[in-house]
């Protein structure tokens, strides 16, 4: 979601609210799979008064689609006024075109055409303070904002797995993005299943963790998914697997005590399954 239309949410949010059933909005939303188990979580456990805003902010947080679906929620709830009230020319984007025609968007880029693939991609930085819940929201003020582990298996013994042909560039936008972020990035490459807990068991005991507010960890691989416990497994370039679990708990505030309180967020770029 760009800023325009997260600008153009919060500033209607009293309209928003007004005669809005909860209930009917979120279960349309939850339809399209707008939130996940988290925002959910947080959305629900809200102040019945204050449930509508929970869920609205959460919107103006989500992906580039996110304004479009909440307009056509809005118009399978009853609510066209207020499908218009942000379609509307004078809060539409830049020319004064109406984005939505008949719940399809009329001038909305692709992923292609707003992120191509041969050019830089560049993090829009806003001067605007936003006023945040401190009770409620992670401390992100330290320079690092913290640490971030990029894990990527392009080939793997005996051609057992198909090259992961093109994962370079992940690797290059990957950093860029997290660099303009504040980020202090570690990239390793093709690892064993061993080797992969070892990078981030070494990770976990980094030294600058005790000075910054979050750590990341990406891994790119192939994977599948356990048919007994469901978990999932990630592939080494030796065809042994390490589940997500091994690699979520060395990061845990047991074992990695200067990330307790803090956020650490996992990324896994790996196919669960054969679909």
């Amino acid at each position: 979601m760009d800023e325009k239309e997260r600008k153009t949410i919060l500033q209607n949010l009293p309209s928003l609210v007004e005669g809005v059933s909860f209930d009917e909005l979120f279960n349309q939303l939850r339809s399209k799979n707008m939130f996940n188990q988290y925002m959910e979580r947080e959305i629900m456990s809200a102040e019945e008064s204050k449930k509508l805003e929970f869920l609205y902010w959460y919107v103006t947080t989500r992906g580039p689609y996110a304004f479009e679906h909440l307009v056509n929620a809005l118009k399978e709830t009853n609510h066209n006024d207020l499908a218009a009230l942000l379609t509307s020319p004078s809060v539409g984007r830049p020319g004064g075109t109406i984005p939505f025609l008949n719940g399809t968007a009329s001038n909305q880029q692709s992923l292609d055409e707003e992120f191509p693939f041969d050019q830089e991609w560049i993090v829009v930085k806003t001067s605007e303070i936003l006023e945040f819940d401190r009770i409620r929201v992670y401390r992100m003020s330290s320079l690092p904002k913290g640490m971030a582990l990029i894990i990527n298996n392009r080939c793997f013994v005996n051609n057992v797995l198909e090259e992961r042909e093109g994962s370079e560039n992940d690797i290059a936008r990957l950093k860029s993005i997290l660099d303009q972020l504040g980020f202090e990035v570690i990239v390793e490459e093709e690892l064993t299943a061993l080797e992969i807990k070892k990078k981030v068991q070494d990770f976990s005991k980094h030294k600058k963790h005790s000075e910054c507010d979050s750590a990341i960890v990406i891994i790119m691989s192939h994977g599948q998914e356990d048919e007994t416990s469901k978990a999932l497994k990630i592939a080494g370039t030796d065809y042994k697997f390490v589940t997500e679990r091994e690699i979520t708990d060395l990061l845990s505030a047991k074992l990695c005590e200067d990330l307790r309180g803090k956020p650490k967020m996992f990324f896994f770029q790996v196919c669960s399954g054969s679909d």
